[in-house]
Parts: C-alpha cells; sequence; structure tokens
C-alpha cells in the first residue's frame, strides 16, 4: 500500500505529522495520504488502529486518503493524468505532437507606417542595421538628466512601448526601437562631458529621433566609438569597485564582483566560441514519450490584473546588475522607473510595463516581434580550466519576467513543492539541505546519492518543456511561449560574434528557474514509483538526492539515467 509504505514528499509539514503538528518519528505508526496533498500523519492522530495499520500496509495495492482529500481520493493530479494518457498513446502507437499554439495574427502591417523622412520598410532596414551595430558598442552611457529633457526622454519610451502594446503599425519593430534609444540618444560625447552637456546632447538627438534620423544619431554614435581608449591597467581597479559598491549599501554585488575576479574574462577567439557553442547545443530530439497529453487545468486571465504600476516599480527598485546589449543596466531602469526627479513620467512608464506584461502573460504574440526583448549577452569567463558562460538579459525583460513569476508564485509552488524546492519557495536552499541532512541521519539509510545534471539550464529540452508546461503550470504557459519559442541571440562581449540559446532556458532570464523547475515535474513524477519507505528523493533544480536502501537508490538512479534526458536532464553523479 502506498499510502503506507511510500514517503513521496520528504519536505517541509511532511516532517511534522498533518494533524498534530508533531515530528514524525521513525519508531512510530505512519500513514501517507495518496491524495493531492501528500502529507503524512501519525496513525493514531487519524483513527487507524494497529489491526486496520497492519492490513493496510500488508496490502502493496491499496490507497488510503486523509479527510481532507477524501472528497477528491479518484481524482489523480493534472500532471498525473496527463502521464497516464501519454503512456497510453505510446503504448497504442499514437503519435502524439508538441501543442504549442500559433501566434494571434494582426491586421496592421508597417508598410502603411511613417515616421520622418522614413516609409514602410525603410524604417525596419534603418532600424535593424542600427541594432546591429549598437549591440557591439562598448558600454559609455550618461544617466538621464533631470529637469524637461529627461521627462520627455521617459515619454518617449513610454510611446514607444505603447506602440507594441496597442499593436499599433509599429508594433512589429517597437521593440527593437526601445532598445536602440539608450544607446542613440544616451551616448556620452566625452568621456569629460559634465550634466549640461549630457542635457544639451539629449535634446538634440530626441529631435532627430522624432524625425526619423536613425542613420545620423548611428554615424554619431559610431564616431563617439571609434573615439573610446581602453581604459589603463590599475592594480587597484578591483579594491576601488569592491569598496564603491560596499560605500553604497550593495554587499551581495560587492561579493558577487569579489567572486569574478577570481575568474579572469577570456578573449573571444575560435576556441571560446566553441567552447560557448558546445554549452549552446541545437535543439535535442523530441521522444514522445515525454509529451504529457490531457486534460489542461484552466486558469482565469484576472490573476494577471495584479501585475499594475505599482508592482513594476517595486519590482524596478529590487532589480541590480549589468546591462543586456541594448547598454542600459539596472541602475538607467529604476532610474526612468522609479526616480520622483522626473514627476509623473516614471509612474506613466510603469504602467505601460506593467501592461506589456499583461500582454504577453495573456495571448500569443509574434516571436519575431520580441527577438531584441529576449536578446542577451554572453560573458565568457575563464573556469580555469574551461569557459564558464555568464549571460546578461535586457533588463526591461527582467522587470516583466520578475513582475510576472512574482504574482504566479504561489501556482508555481503548488506545481513544483515540495520535492522541487528551487522556484518561489521561501529558503528553498534551507530545506533541501535540512531534508538531506534528516535523510542521512534515518537509522535505515545506508547511503546517499547526490545527482546534478551536466550542463543542466542549457540542455533543458525546450519544447518538451513548453509542451508541458501547459500541464504542469498553465498560467505560465504564455509568457514562456512568447518568449522561449524562438531562439534568442546572444552576443559576445562587445564583438561582432553571437550565437544562438536553441536549447534550455536563457541565461539572464528572471523567469528561467520557474521554468526549469516545472519542467522537470514529468520526470519527478515518474520517480515517485521508486519512493518507498526505505527511499526518499529532493531536488533543488538540477540538484538531487535520493537516500535510502542500496538496491532502492540503484533503481532509482537506473530511472533517472534512463529516462532524464528526454526532458534534457543528464544526470552525474
Amino acid at each position: 500500500m502506498s499510502g503506507v509504505k511510500k514517503d513521496e514528499d520528504v519536505l517541509l509539514d511532511n516532517w511534522c505529522c498533518g494533524s498534530c503538528q508533531k515530528e514524525l518519528k521513525s519508531e512510530s505508526q505512519q500513514i501517507g495520504c495518496d491524495g493531492q496533498c501528500q502529507k503524512w500523519y501519525h496513525a493514531r492522530c487519524v483513527k487507524i488502529d494497529s489491526k486496520k495499520y497492519k492490513k493496510l500496509a500488508a496490502d502493496s495495492n491499496s490507497k488510503w486518503f486523509c479527510p481532507n482529500c477524501k472528497d477528491s481520493s479518484n481524482k489523480p493530479t493534472i500532471v498525473t493524468q496527463a502521464i497516464q494518457q501519454i503512456r497510453k498513446e505510446v503504448d497504442a502507437n499514437a503519435t502524439p505532437r508538441v501543442d504549442i499554439p500559433d501566434p494571434e495574427t494582426r491586421s496592421t502591417s508597417l508598410n502603411e507606417a511613417v515616421w520622418g523622412t522614413l516609409r514602410g520598410s525603410e524604417i525596419s532596414s534603418a532600424l535593424n542595421e542600427a541594432y546591429s551595430k549598437v549591440v557591439t558598442w562598448k558600454r559609455n552611457l550618461f544617466k538621464v538628466p533631470t529637469g524637461k529633457v529627461g521627462q520627455e526622454f521617459i515619454e518617449e519610451i513610454s510611446k514607444v512601448l505603447g506602440f507594441y502594446v496597442s499593436g499599433s503599425q509599429f508594433e512589429s519593430v517597437a521593440m527593437t526601437m526601445v532598445m536602440i534609444m539608450f544607446p542613440l540618444l544616451l551616448q556620452k560625447p566625452s568621456q569629460n562631458s559634465k550634466s549640461k552637456d549630457h542635457s544639451k546632447r539629449l535634446a538634440e538627438r530626441l529631435l532627430l529621433w522624432k524625425s526619423g534620423e536613425i542613420l545620423t544619431l548611428l554615424r554619431q554614435g559610431n564616431k563617439i566609438q571609434e573615439r573610446l581608449k581602453s581604459p589603463k591597467p590599475d592594480d587597484k581597479h578591483h579594491e576601488k569597485v569592491f569598496a564603491r559598491l560596499m560605500l553604497q549599501g550593495k554587499v551581495s554585488a560587492a561579493l558577487r564582483w569579489v567572486g569574478s575576479q577570481r575568474s579572469g574574462l577570456l578573449e573571444v577567439d575560435e576556441e571560446v566560441i566553441r567552447c560557448l557553442k558546445e554549452k549552446h547545443p541545437e535543439p535535442g530530439e523530441l521522444d514522445y514519450g515525454a509529451l504529457l497529453k490531457g486534460p489542461a487545468e484552466p486558469f482565469e486571465e484576472v490573476i494577471f490584473d495584479s501585475i499594475d504600476a505599482e508592482l513594476i516599480h517595486k519590482t524596478a527598485k529590487a532589480i541590480s546588475g549589468a546591462a543586456g546589449p541594448s547598454g542600459a543596466d539596472a541602475e538607467i531602469w529604476k532610474q526612468i522607473l522609479c526616480s520622483k526627479q522626473f514627476k509623473k513620467r516614471p509612474g506613466e512608464l510603469c504602467a505601460i510595463v506593467a501592461e506589456l506584461a499583461r500582454k504577453l502573460s495573456c495571448s500569443f504574440v509574434n516571436p519575431e516581434h520580441l527577438k531584441s526583448y529576449t536578446a542577451g549577452r554572453l560573458i565568457p569567463l575563464d573556469k580555469k580550466p574551461g569557459v564558464r558562460p555568464v549571460g546578461i538579459g535586457e533588463v526591461l525583460r527582467r522587470i516583466v519576467g520578475k513582475a510576472i513569476s512574482t504574482v504566479l508564485r504561489p501556482e508555481i509552488v503548488k506545481s513544483t513543492a515540495p520535492i522541487q524546492v528551487c522556484a518561489g519557495l521561501p529558503g528553498g536552499v534551507e530545506a533541501a539541505i535540512h531534508a538531506m541532512r534528516c535523510m542521512y541521519d534515518d537509522p535505515d539509510c545506508q547511503a546517499i546519492l547526490l545527482v546534478d545534471a551536466e550542463n543542466a539550464f542549457n540542455s533543458l529540452n525546450r519544447m518538451v518543456a513548453l509542451h508541458n508546461m501547459k500541464y504542469t503550470c498553465p498560467s505560465f504557459f504564455r509568457y514562456l511561449v512568447n518568449t522561449y519559442r524562438q531562439p534568442a541571440n546572444l552576443f559576445l562581449g562587445d564583438t561582432d560574434e553571437s550565437l544562438l540559446s536553441q536549447e534550455g532556458t536563457t541565461q539572464g532570464d528572471t523567469s528561467a528557474m520557474g521554468m526549469y523547475a516545472d519542467s522537470l515535474m514529468p520526470l519527478i513524477e515518474g520517480l515517485k514509483s521508486h519512493i518507498c519507505r526505505d527511499l526518499k528523493q529532493i531536488f533543488y533544480a538540477d540538484d538531487a538526492a535520493s537516500a535510502g536502501k542500496l538496491v532502492n537508490i540503484k533503481g532509482w538512479w537506473t530511472s533517472l539515467q534512463s529516462n532524464g534526458p528526454i526532458y534534457g536532464y543528464h544526470p552525474k553523479p
């Protein structure tokens, strides 16, 4: 009987009785609910005497449900139903297909658009030329000046984002317009330029921008970039950066800076590019046995109404980090979204960003329009030996992804906890460590096996993950399809080189952890057949642990080796 013998959920409140909340000790009679709660109880607390307990334990096929789950005792979870359905179809030699809806089509066309002197296709041609250049530029932006010109700049960003949100004629190029605005309009005229110079230049550039003089702005920017000098070596540079971050109260950033200096930045050469391409593989083959099938749990779009200007403001204040390909780092976005110096303009921009988040969460959009939104920078660090790629996504994507993940936290936790504890669960790392310690300290434990995956986040089978997300976390499905259905461009440092992120999650995406956690749930559900009183498991992202008797650990490991790769999980002990 699985209710007595299986200990499927070894974390959180499952270490305590679901009724009396006291610790479950190995010598006591315990029974696990086979319903949705998966909680464990002292047999005495749920009025099961020794005679009934022994009878249940003797029957390996029996089921037991706690009072709360009794009403739904015959209703398996959505994921379980989907797994059962796909197994039936595979057994019947059926061929399931990846279920990712096509983008919703719109009647608007850029061919009829006018921007200053530019008409139709001239607009996209000029924007694409500008974007291909600015992503290779060195970081050389000034802060948005206060006063009227700064407000006008923020107003223009809100206007352009509004083009995308409203589905205007400029929808197909709006995201590219946003991303090139920063390097074209905020480029420092010289290394010693002052705030007054910045205000003057920004006012002039805004006039050119509104007139569609993109190529003029691009030529100016190229001239400035040509005159930029590489910084002189400074033996105390690392200490100065650390001290500055500490004085600003950015303790975490300061510690990350210290850690990053242990791995030097590598020059982008043929060998580095080869290593980076190996770590960003081409799409893996589809194993239809991994595709879930069956009824998907519906969700109400109204839950995304809580993504408003206030949430975007709060998210932007907490965001940090370097710039993506556009060159606009978290400080610049924080300034234009949160600063009171620009009066009502930041609030208006927050409202537009909130509309963007709701649109990406509630409809299927054309992925071609989001290429510059999903693009990232890839920095190769010296792993000694090897190459460690560090991805940096656009700050706008990080803000939107974080806001959506915040709203969906209850759904993500519900679909992954308590076995997978990496997404949305406060203290998930501590919970995993505590679980491993308890597993190891169990008197009946003969061994503990620690496992992680090879190139985990980059190797996840993306199409399988997107398909299965419809069943594991339906409310997350549309946003992830919109941002992952098409490969993302990764630009290597400040060079002309780039590669594609075609598999797995994209580094620098704040929704990546939730996606990865949910994507492994069908695999973890499948491993439950090996979980019994003599074996327990816990996952934190790709790091897994199982503990118990050696024969049971071997069965669990064999199953993980056999089934993991079809989901893009390649385990190594």
